[in-house]
């Protein structure tokens, strides 16, 4: 298997997304305050990593500095977590997604769309994206939905542009039989670099099984409303992203894990120190 079986697992929470409606799953931390309070609440259950989206007062996906800041500040306040922006949000262009990049994070999601449509002056945009981070010691996480993603991922590393060891997102979806999602995950989990991290996220009603596997295939994992606002059996809403984490971390411990620390992480993945 490739990539790097780190021990012990980073848990990543993903408290809001980008579309998750608060109408339907009023559990959804939408504005700063309760996106920081629920962030800071994630790790002290077990989450090291925080992927962060934003919302305006309206409740819409923004990429908005000011918003972010605000977010950001709050949990830096009262915790050491690792937060990553996301810098993929649908509708938006590579100018807007790139407002909040120097804002002091240590990682920040690399979206790799455009390689699967083949649109060449995108890709080059999301090139410069990727050193862009680089220039704010900002760690990419390439998010990968199948073979023309790690392509792009592939190319992205050979200009130089992200630094060992590098991070992996894989995306699962939400596949219709668990056949389905684990055929997925074991085939983008095979293209993972050696010596690289990778987290699986999503998989719909199969999420639980499939982060099982890819603990076992020593991947790490990403929880939280973002990938589904569901509990893990997939038959209502789940309480809230916190109580999710406790669950993953304690099927990690079962399963004989250690779940890494801020701090741990930190120096695995070779993360700048942030300012508090």
């Amino acid at each position: 298997m490739a990539g790097c079986a780190f021990e012990p697992l980073m848990i990543t929470v993903a408290p809001t997304g980008a579309r998750v409606n608060a109408t339907q799953y009023p559990n959804t931390p939408i504005n700063p305050k309760s996106i920081a309070a629920e962030v800071i609440e994630c790790a002290k259950r077990g989450a090291c990593i925080a992927h962060l989206h934003a919302r305006d007062e309206q409740g819409r996906a923004t990429q908005s500095i000011d918003i972010f800041r605000d977010i950001v500040d709050r949990i830096r306040d009262k915790s050491d977590i690792i937060i990553q922006l996301s810098l993929g949000t649908k509708g938006l262009s590579v100018e807007q997604a790139v407002e909040p990049i120097t804002l002091d994070v240590e990682m920040g999601s690399l979206p790799l769309g455009a390689f699967e449509i083949n649109d060449t002056e995108l890709q080059d945009k999301i090139v410069g994206m990727a050193a862009l981070m680089g220039q704010h010691a900002i760690k990419p996480e390439m998010a990968i939905y199948g073979n023309a993603m790690m392509e792009g991922a592939l190319r992205i590393i050979s200009h130089g542009a992200v630094q060992a060891p590098h991070c992996f997102g894989l995306i699962v979806g939400d596949p219709p039989s668990l056949r389905v999602g684990v055929e997925k995950l074991l085939a983008l989990s095979a293209l993972v670099p050696v010596n690289s991290h990778w987290w699986v996220a999503k998989g719909g009603v199969h999420q639980l099984a499939l982060k099982t596997l890819a603990m076992e295939l020593g991947g790490h994992v990403r929880v939280g409303f973002e990938d589904s606002p569901l509990d893990f059996r997939g038959t209502g809403p789940a309480q809230s992203n916190a109580s999710l984490v406790d669950q993953m971390a304690q099927l990690a411990l079962r399963m004989g894990k250690t779940i890494a620390t801020p701090e741990q992480a930190r120096q695995a993945l070779k993360l700048k120190t942030p300012k508090r």
